[in-house]
């Protein structure tokens, strides 16, 4: 027996299955239709899915969301697993009518954590001393302290705060940019964007973790980098294309800065033989701040909590605003 003003929750094919008990515990009004993957979602669209009000569109591309969106002509709005879709122009595929909401500062304390990381191992060495490991050489080497060091936030939202809540526990100042004049929490001055030569000329370390939008794609370029401190260390855990690859392979290999920490790159994957693997002084992770198996639950909780605030007629957490892309 159908439970009344039942709500058709589309999944896409690689929502992971242990997790629709806990959409399921949301409420007894929610009905759950897993997509098939690709090609086959067609003739599965015209009968149970068609009536879909959401979709759990868990991937981190458009993907064939182009085809299924019109098979759809129920579908209210639209839940990502990723912190940024402004990448993905999911709008311009649903239209005006469909809301997106993100997975925005789930990822927050997991990212932060990962920079932190990167940051501590450049200027620890920790390359070079793991390459002294293998080679069961024991040197001392110079090293550099994050204490008393400044880092500059370039898109200080949920993941620059709480970068800037662990690196004030190693004795660091921070500050950061952001659109609007009110204080950033957590962070110790808080510029304009306008004030990004200050932050680059008194930063130790910028971390990246802006959205990717029109603004911020390539906006790490040659005379950014040269606008750095030679003994800085650049940061990214934002999106690769905020930053100009070439711009930074030269400036790497030149010693304009002292090293980078990448976990994302243009391209990404990075493929091999790319110059950007052995460029000076960096270290590369393979955008893995939040490993898709191992964070897997917190936009699933996110999820989770927008169903309950749909069915209830409150507001979505998280909802992407088109312009801004984020």
């Amino acid at each position: 027996m159908p439970v009344p003003d039942t709500v058709v929750v589309a999944l896409s094919s690689n929502f992971p299955l242990e997790y629709e008990s806990v959409l399921r515990e949301v409420s007894p009004r929610l009905q759950l239709e897993r997509l098939a993957p690709g090609a086959a979602q067609s003739a599965q669209t015209r009968s149970r899915a068609s009536e879909a009000e959401v979709l759990a569109w868990w991937q981190f591309s458009r993907g064939d969301l182009a085809a299924l969106a019109p098979r759809m002509p129920r579908l209210r709005w639209v839940q990502s697993p990723a912190a940024g879709v402004g990448d993905q122009r999911l709008h311009e595929i649903l239209g005006p009518n469909v809301t997106i909401a993100s997975a925005a500062g789930v990822y927050a304390g997991l990212v932060a954590e990962h920079a932190l990381m990167l940051l501590l191992a450049l200027n620890r060495r920790l390359p070079d001393l793991l390459l002294q490991q293998q080679q069961e050489r024991w040197a001392m080497l110079d090293t550099r302290f994050v204490d008393g060091q400044t880092m500059g936030i370039v898109g200080a939202g949920g993941i620059g705060q709480a970068a800037a809540r662990m690196a004030k526990a190693f004795g660091m100042r921070t500050m950061g940019i952001r659109r609007g004049v009110e204080p950033i929490p957590d962070v110790d001055l808080t510029l304009r964007q306008d004030q990004l030569p200050l932050l680059l000329a008194e930063s130790d370390a910028v971390l990246l973790a802006t959205p990717l939008t029109p603004e911020t794609t390539g906006l790490v370029d040659s005379a950014f980098l040269h606008s750095m401190k030679r003994t800085a260390v650049l940061i990214n855990v934002a999106r690769g294309k905020v930053v100009n690859t070439g711009a930074l392979i030269t400036a790497l290999n030149e010693q304009v800065i002292a090293g980078a920490g990448l976990d994302v790159t243009d391209p990404e994957p990075l493929p091999a033989g790319h110059p950007l693997w052995h460029a000076r002084n960096a270290i590369i992770t393979p955008h893995h701040a939040n490993p898709y198996r191992s964070s897997g639950m917190y936009p699933v909780r996110r999820f989770a909590e927008n169903l309950r605030r749909y069915l209830a007629g409150e507001s979505l957490l998280a909802i992407v605003d088109p312009e801004r892309g984020y």
